[in-house]
């Protein structure tokens, strides 16, 4: 099952139970209905099961979003498992809990939102 929370500050895309192939063009509807959002939040915290055709759908929200994605996936769950066995875990940006993942938005937002100057076009960012 998957549903959008919009009573936060940041969209949520929570994905409950087992989400896979029959399911993943209802997850990626979803995805594309937060488009328009300066940072999403996926929750995996009550996802059960997701296969391979999540993880690319994931994979390539992140790229569209220019890695303005913060997933949070509880260290020790059965999917965060699958994430460490995938190299994933170094990918994304993960939070243990949805107030770390609100943090961690918060922070991607400001950081887009000071790449570009007041008449809209993009200003250098120093690198460390």
């Amino acid at each position: 099952m998957i549903h959008i929370e919009n009573d936060e500050a940041f969209p949520v895309l929570a994905i409950l139970g087992e989400v896979d192939l029959a399911s993943v063009e209802q997850l990626n509807a979803s995805l594309l209905a937060c488009a328009s959002a300066p940072v999403l939040v996926v929750s995996l915290e009550r996802a059960e099961f997701i296969d391979s055709t999540v993880l690319e759908s994931l994979i390539r929200c992140h790229g569209s979003r220019n890695g303005r994605l913060v997933i949070v996936l509880p260290e020790g769950s059965r999917v965060f498992r699958l994430f460490k066995v995938t190299n994933l875990v170094d990918y994304f940006s993960l939070a243990g809990s949805r107030s770390e993942a609100f943090q961690r938005a918060a922070t991607l937002r400001d950081l887009a939102a000071a790449s570009f100057s007041r008449d809209g076009v993009k200003t250098p960012q120093a690198r460390s």
